[in-house]
């Protein structure tokens, strides 16, 4: 069975011990750790774990110890085209390390592309040095448009050409961009890690309560085997997000991800 993971988002306003004892509690194994600069997104912010790595590494390892919880990858929130933020990264990247976290998810850029291909090169060698994979998610968001690679086959093309690039499948930002279920094969050779929600396409429902809306679940999965995907999986639903449909953030997580091991264990 392929791992699966609950993103702290569904579970912001908690303190980090207590939301991954809820994590566990729900009955998941391991937690995707969102690190944000805005303490209304994220558990830990980039700017403190530069400040103070060993403080913030024992944060968590305390939180996993007392919670039976492995971290199992993280989401990082970097603002494009900020020069500053670079060292930022880095002591997040020797964070992840120390907490033998593997996969850092980062938002695409919606600006220059040749200056977004560069942002992503570097940061991407940067992660490499703390043996961290870094990977690319593209986004959808009502209030900002489009990132960049968001249409599958801009995102086939990126990785193809910058080689060492990979990329996270975020089904509520393609659902809600407007992509094809069926075209997200193309890009399923860059894929590491998956972000799980329902979403349609109509402004403010990029996520929506499973079974409403445009995911097809048992097609994903059975699309990935034939691919021979062996990645994770996060289940990644947001508490708290204001705009749109009105949802219950763990209790779709714990539907999501008992649809999905259905899925994963069915032979057909």
């Amino acid at each position: 069975m392929l791992e699966i993971a609950c993103s702290t988002y569904a579970y912001i306003g908690l303190p980090l011990g207590e939301a991954f004892s809820r994590i566990r509690a729900d009955g998941f194994e391991y937690a995707e750790l969102v690190l944000h600069d805005s303490p209304e997104w994220g558990h830990l912010r980039p700017a403190d774990i530069m400040k103070d790595p060993d403080g913030a590494a024992g944060r968590v390892k305390m939180a996993e110890d007392e919670s039976g919880i492995r971290v199992l990858a993280s989401t990082v929130s970097l603002f494009e085209n900020i020069a500053w933020q670079r060292g930022e990264f880095e002591a997040v990247c020797r964070f992840l390390r120390d907490l033998r976290i593997h996969i850092a998810t980062i938002p695409a850029g919606r600006g220059n592309e040749n200056m977004e291909m560069f942002r992503l090169r570097d940061l991407r060698d940067l992660a490499a040095k703390y043996g961290v994979m870094l990977a690319v998610e593209p986004q959808s968001m009502m209030n900002w448009g489009n990132s960049l690679y968001i249409l599958p086959y801009e995102a086939a093309s990126f990785a193809q050409e910058e080689t060492g690039h990979r990329l996270t499948l975020d089904t509520g930002h393609l659902l809600h961009a407007g992509t094809r279920q069926e075209d997200w094969t193309q890009i399923f050779k860059w894929i590491v890690h998956i972000h799980l929600r329902d979403a349609c396409q109509a402004s403010g429902e990029s996520q929506v309560p499973y079974g409403d809306g445009l995911l097809d679940l048992k097609s994903l999965v059975k699309n990935l085997r034939t691919a021979g995907y062996a990645g994770s999986f996060t289940v990644e639903y947001l508490n708290g997000w204001e705009e749109g449909v009105k949802l219950d953030a763990v209790r779709e997580s714990g539907r999501l991800r008992d649809a999905l091991v259905e899925a994963l264990e069915s032979k057909t």
